[in-house]
């Protein structure tokens, strides 16, 4: 394996994902991921190393080894993936439409006497 299949593996099963996950989320198929971790392909197209480094919460340049410095990842699991595809595929008023149905989840199980601690999002880069 090459250092970007080995990389793609290592966040990958940090994040508790399988390859039908992450191929689901870079719409490809399982195979390909499988080829990406043992070197198959090398020349991984950017746009999957740039869903990948997304996905995994890392950069691209440590993805493909470029860097060493180790970001700890955040691991999403499959329905926030699943959320996150929804949300991006929507225009613009379906978005704010989502996060208003968000919004008024959250307000009913406050209600309810649950108690969240939402995460302050980090910036785009």
């Amino acid at each position: 394996m090459g250092v970007a299949g080995d990389r793609i593996k290592q966040c990958r099963i940090s994040c508790r994902m399988t390859q039908d996950e992450v191929a689901g989320y870079l719409g490809t198929t399982k195979q390909t991921v499988y080829k990406y971790e043992t070197g198959v392909i090398t020349n991984i197209p950017l746009i999957a190393i740039e869903k990948m480094a997304r996905l995994f919460h890392v950069t691209p340049e440590y993805l493909t080894g470029w860097k060493d410095s180790f970001p700890q990842p955040v691991c999403l699991n499959s329905d926030e993936v699943r959320l996150i595809g929804i949300y991006r595929a929507l225009p613009e008023e379906g978005k704010e439409f989502m996060l208003r149905q968000a919004r008024a989840a959250q307000i009913m199980y406050e209600s309810e006497g649950g108690e969240l601690k939402i995460a302050e999002p980090s910036p785009e880069k």
